[in-house]
């Protein structure tokens, strides 16, 4: 019983397979339904413009703040959520843009792996 579940692993080899963080990865993605933004005081929903795993094998998460709906008022908030409107990511921000006829690409980015401690 010395080799164990001891900080996440068996005998000092990982209990996750790639299978199994691929999985989670694409559960991510696909859970992910829309973004809001507030700016102005005022929160905006925008559409996911992409859901992808990029090459290093984060998941990457982006949205348009569309400079029609906030003119050239910094941008205080960004969350994602799911379809059932439940709350999955939720972050402060301080962005300005130079142009108010600028939109801005917002992306996010989560790393899936196995931590061990």
């Amino acid at each position: 019983m010395r080799n164990m579940a001891r900080n996440g692993r068996i005998g000092g080899i990982s209990l996750f397979t790639s299978t199994l963080l691929n999985s989670m990865r694409q559960h991510m993605m696909e859970s992910i339904s829309y973004a809001t933004y507030t700016a102005g005081g005022a929160e905006h929903k925008a559409r996911i413009e992409s859901a992808d795993v990029i090459a290093d094998g984060r998941v990457s998460v982006s949205f348009i703040i569309d400079p029609t709906l906030t003119g050239g008022e910094e941008v205080t908030h960004v969350s994602l959520y799911d379809e059932n409107n439940a709350l999955l990511v939720s972050r402060d921000e301080r962005i300005a843009r130079a142009d108010a006829n600028e939109g801005i690409m917002y992306r996010f980015y989560f790393t899936v792996e196995e931590v061990f401690s």
